[in-house]
């Protein structure tokens, strides 16, 4: 066994992957060689993923709850009456707010802890850095806002499920755009700005996807205006890799130099093919970043330095050039609803 392979597996043996790949990546070797001390690695790294480790220890009624909760929303579909509205309040209440309750206090207890972002700040650089990761516990806001919309989702089901009227209709519909609308919404109180520019989409569409029915129910036929307004809120999600990025240059209008400090890897059970994340460090306005970006499947270089854009409101709101996979799954998804549209002209 080489030098360098038994270094390797004294970082595999501790888990410390990423640093093994730091290790090989700064040693003075060929490119071919470092390409196959990085298989070994991922090799390593699947050996230890597949292998059973202890579970944390996750409270069980939260989440017993939650599935009991579920299982009471959806089987209240089979009723009617009171009995139904009954079983609806009571899933909800179990599906949401004891698992909320659940989180105010795991929150309330991990904010008097010392934040872990800082340390993990110290492996990368001696200043001050404000660090987009690991996540902790969501904010009240988060919180809220995601059982709202778990809540008008399901209310949205509710009036799909009555007889079909015009009234019924429109009031599902209008609510499963609320209910868009306030995923959007968490996700812009998350500082998940990727995940804001899908949901606000996915809203948009929709948007005129309603207007569409909406068209259809007042003249009672397939009109064109009907058909008009369901090709372009396809065109919506078939676009939305355009628009991402277009909306991204806008928003992120300074470019700041880049290093690639650290890779991430992130290595299923019944994916053999690893996957990235990025860890950007950079400076704005004197203050350190350190930001943990989307997945990718190509491996970053590490060291890597390159110009990003970055948005002076929110420095954590990157674009460095790349496309998450949430955009070619919403095109493809306006990719058939516009089939569908065209079609049924």
């Amino acid at each position: 066994m080489d030098e360098y392979f038994q270094k390797i597996a004294e970082f595999a043996e501790q888990g410390r992957f990423d640093e093994a790949r730091r290790f090989i990546q700064e040693s003075d070797l060929s490119e071919a060689m470092k390409a196959r001390y990085n298989m070994s690695i991922n090799q390593l790294e699947f050996q230890k993923a597949t292998r059973r480790s202890p579970q944390p220890d996750i409270p069980k009624l939260p989440v017993i709850s939650m599935i009991l909760g579920f299982v009471l929303i959806c089987a209240a579909f089979f009723f009617n009456g009171d009995i139904q509205t009954v079983m609806l309040v009571s899933g909800l209440v179990m599906a949401g707010a004891i698992p909320a309750y659940y989180c105010f206090r795991e929150k309330k207890a991990a904010d008097r802890l010392t934040k872990p972002r800082d340390s993990y700040a110290k492996m990368y650089t001696d200043k001050e850095a404000d660090i987009n990761f690991p996540w902790q516990v969501p904010s009240a806001g988060v919180i809220i806002t995601t059982i709202l919309g778990v809540v008008l989702i399901f209310a949205a089901m509710f009036f799909a499920d009555t007889p079909r009227e015009t009234a019924s209709t429109a009031a599902a519909l209008v609510l499963l755009i609320s209910a868009l609308i306030v995923f959007a919404v968490s996700r812009w109180l998350a500082k998940s700005f990727n995940g804001f520019l899908m949901w606000a989409a996915i809203a948009v569409s929709f948007l005129f996807f309603t207007a569409s029915v909406a068209v259809a129910d007042v003249t009672l036929s397939d009109s064109s205006v009907s058909t008009a307004l369901l090709v372009i809120g396809s065109l919506v999600l078939l676009l939305y890799p355009l628009e991402y990025i277009l909306i991204k240059k806008a928003v992120c209008s300074e470019e700041v130099e880049a290093q690639c400090v650290d890779v991430h890897t992130i290595l299923s059970r019944r994916d053999l093919h690893p996957r990235y994340h990025a860890i950007w460090m950079y400076e704005f306005n004197g203050m350190t970043y350190i930001h943990k970006d989307f997945t990718v499947l190509k491996m970053p270089e590490l060291g890597e330095r390159r110009l990003i854009r970055i948005s002076p409101r929110s420095p954590h709101n990157i674009h460095a050039g790349k496309l998450p996979h949430s955009a070619w799954l919403m095109s493809a998804a306006g990719f058939f609803a516009l089939v569908l549209s065209l079609v049924s002209m």
